[in-house]
Parts: structure tokens; sequence; C-alpha cells
């Protein structure tokens, strides 16, 4: 704190985050006054872009004496006793879009304020990033909310950069400013399935959208933002009634994906085969369904689910139906009793289905291994969890098939991938390998270092 009331003051040079006229009105109203020379005052304040020769006077004004406060401090003090709404009805009456974007600049603003201000702001539906005023309150944005402009300081600067804020930021008054603004979208072209790819589709997304956004995405009727917002594992409850309502097929399915989906009849659902594959289940829900199927072809369409836990996929198991019983040991989920028990039928099939299972023990995968069978071997060389030392055995194996499968799997030690290379018919495939690739990137590091 420093203390400026009822002072002379001496203001040289101008404020970096907050406007001179702003920091002069907030002395003022301080009860101290502006003087136009240093003889005058008893409080110097040095500024940005103070010229030389007075910044020789202020510091040896400063020498003899008097008190002399840099231009931070000061700023810093104003902007914690900043009175938003005054400024903001201001800006309202004059619409200084410019005054606005230097308050935005203000680093030592917190966030709330940040946001009350950027609600002022006139888009004038510009694309984003088409002009210098949008593109620097675009910058102020990034650079406050997304955590990869700490790491990533050029982000900041880049269109991108307001996307992974819509995705991150947990401040649902920023998200709703950012739903409003204009329209912007990514690249499709390495985008993943089921990504969104518009700012207003990550908002519908996010778990922190406030309801009335929500609210407004829903009246809105975007078929993309409303399969986002039934993805929304935070939507609220009324909202998922009215999507589910819909009665739509793509908006159904992402209900169900989520786990947002109110099973009612189950026997009478339209969507029963979803529902099987995708729903995920508490016990409670698993139970109730068991209870209704009464076909095999039901049982391997809820054998495909990823959410069973061991209980449930041992359930499965005793209807001893195969084609479930095959989708059963490629679960994860899979206990490692289950696991062993079909690994002593010594059957190909199930060698095969367990040899896909990301989660058996390497004790589990040798004794695959050792069934020195064709089609097991590859699905033990597609594996990412089977170790380095046990694929290095399986590579050993002189065949096509079994070595095209090693160049794709990142668990492939880097020296085999080497030796796959010198085959052009895998060359493609390790180039595109994580860990050839991540050690081609350290290699050629080290190199310019």
């Amino acid at each position: 704190m420093i203390n400026i009331n009822d002072k002379k003051i001496f203001f040289s040079g101008i404020g970096e985050y907050v406007p001179k006229d702003d920091l002069i009105t907030y002395l003022i109203q301080k009860g101290s006054s502006i003087v136009e020379t240093l003889e005058e005052a008893d409080l110097l304040i040095e500024g940005n872009r103070t010229t030389p020769d007075i910044s020789d006077k202020l510091y040896k004004a400063k020498k003899e004496g008097k008190d002399l406060v840099e231009i931070q401090v000061l700023e810093k003090e104003f902007s914690l006793h900043f009175k938003v709404n005054n400024t903001i009805m201001a800006i309202k009456l004059t619409k200084d879009m410019d005054r606005l974007l230097k308050l935005l600049k203000n680093k030592y603003f917190n966030n709330d304020t940040f946001v009350q201000l950027l609600k002022f702001y006139d888009w004038k539906n510009i694309v984003l990033y088409e002009d210098d005023m949008s593109r620097d309150i675009c910058t102020q944005i990034t650079k406050r909310f997304c955590s990869l402009a700490i790491t990533n300081h050029n982000i900041q600067h880049s269109p991108i950069g307001i996307y992974y804020t819509a995705l991150e930021t947990n401040h649902s008054a920023l998200l709703e400013q950012i739903y409003l603004m204009p329209e912007y979208k990514i690249s499709d072209r390495n985008a993943k399935e089921d990504q969104p790819l518009t700012l207003k589709e990550v908002v519908a997304l996010n778990p922190n959208t406030s309801v009335a956004v929500q609210q407004q995405i829903l009246q809105n009727k975007d078929p993309r933002e409303l399969y986002f917002l039934a993805s929304n594992h935070s939507a609220a409850s009324h909202i998922l009634d009215q999507l589910q309502s819909m009665n739509n097929e793509t908006i159904t399915l992402a209900l169900i994906k989520a786990g947002n989906y109110k099973i009612g009849n189950f026997e009478n659902e339209e969507f029963q085969k979803e529902i099987l594959i995708f729903q995920p289940f508490t016990q409670e829900i698993f139970n109730q369904i068991c209870k209704e199927l009464h076909d095999d072809l039901s049982w391997i369409y809820l054998s495909q689910n990823d959410s069973l836990d061991e209980s449930m996929i041992d359930i499965i198991l005793e209807k001893n139906i195969d084609n479930a019983t095959i989708n059963l040991l490629k679960n994860e989920n899979l206990s490692s009793t289950s696991a062993q028990n079909y690994l002593a039928k010594n059957d190909k099939i199930f060698n095969i289905a367990l040899a896909h299972n990301n989660n058996l023990s390497q004790e589990q995968y040798e004794i695959l291994y050792k069934t020195n069978d064709l089609d097991v071997l590859m699905s033990l060389a597609n594996n990412h969890r089977v170790e380095s030392e046990l694929l290095s055995k399986i590579y050993e194996i002189d065949n096509r098939m079994i070595h095209e499968c090693l160049a794709a799997n990142p668990n492939t030690p880097f020296e085999l991938l080497m030796q796959l290379m010198l085959d052009t018919s895998h060359k493609m495939i390790v180039t595109e390998n994580p860990t050839y690739r991540e050690k081609i990137k350290e290699t050629i590091g080290h190199m310019q270092w």
C-alpha cells in the first residue's frame, strides 16, 4: 500500500496497464492534486516513457528525500480498488473500445473483473483474428486462462489458443462470453472422431458451462452443438430430459455413450443395442438389464460394453456364449483368475482373444507365446502392453505379418524398429511409430546441440 491521499503529485510518463487519465482520476478521488513541477510535489510518480532528463531529476529528488513511486505500484493499487461498475457504465455510454482494450490488458485485474469487462467488447461479428483489436482481445484471453500459454508462449498469438482455452477453462462466465464470440472452427483434417470443431461445440461439451448457456444451446438447435451438449457429463437433468425427448438417433447415442440416457422400460427401448454396447453401467442398472435379456445376441452386445467390471464379466461368461466370451476375454477388466482358466483350455480362438487383452500379466503373455500359434503371435505383436523383451523374442520368428505388427507397436525396442526400417514394406509403418518418431526427434536435437 502507498499513501496517495491528499498529496501534491508530479506524474511523468504513462502507465503500461492502466490509461494515465484513469490513474489521474483515481489520484484526484483520493484528494490529491497533480502539479506541474518537481519542486511543488511531495510525491513523485515515474511512468513509462519518462524522458532521460526527467528521470535524472526524479532520481536526484529521491536522494533529497522526496517519495518516488514506480508506475507499476500505482497501477496495482488502482487495480485492487477498481470500481468496475462505474467504468462499465462509462464504456456502455461512450462505446470506447480502445479504452476497454487497454483495461483488458491489465494483468493486475482478477479473472472475474476481466470477464466483466469482456462482456462489453463489441466483436462486430468480425471473424476472429481478422482485425488487430480482435486479435489483441483473443491474445489476452489465452494468456490469462490457457495453461498451455505457460509452456508455449506462441499459442497466445494463435487462433487455436482460444479453442484450447474453451476446452480447459472452469470459469463459467468466460465460457458464456466465448459462446457469444464470432464463429471459429479448427481444421477437421487431423481431428479425432467425435472431437468438437467450433468454439460453440467446445462450450457445449465443457462441464463448467452454465445452465443458462446450456439452455441457449438447446434453443439454438444446432445439431452438432446438441450432440456435444448430450455428451456433457455435467449437463442439467432437465436439459438432458429435453434432449432425450427429441428421439434423435445421433443425440440419443451421445446421451447413451456419456451415461446421460435415462433407461425406462428396457424391453421396449428403441435403442436397446446401443444401450447394451455403450451405456456405462452401475451394478443396479446391470442387474436390472440382465433380468430382461432373453436371447444370445443381446448378451453378445452387452459383452462389448467397456464399463463392465470383473463381477459383471464373470456373470456373462457363465452364459457360455462363444462370441460373448471372445469379447470378454479382450476386456481389460477381465480378472486374472478368469484369464488363467481360459488359458488352461488351450483353445485357439480364446488364445487369440486373450492375446489382444492389454491387462494380462507378463507370465500369461509368455504362456500365449509358447503356443507357437501364428495368429496368437500376431495378436501379441500388436499388443502395446507386452514387454519389449517378449516382443524381441517374437521378432526372432521370421514372419512378414508378425514383423508388420511389431513395426507399429510402440513397445517394440528401437533397435528392432531400425532393423525393420531396412524392409521397404515396413518402412512407412515404422516412421509412424511414436517410439521411433520420439527417438529420432531426440537424436536430431542432440545433433543440433
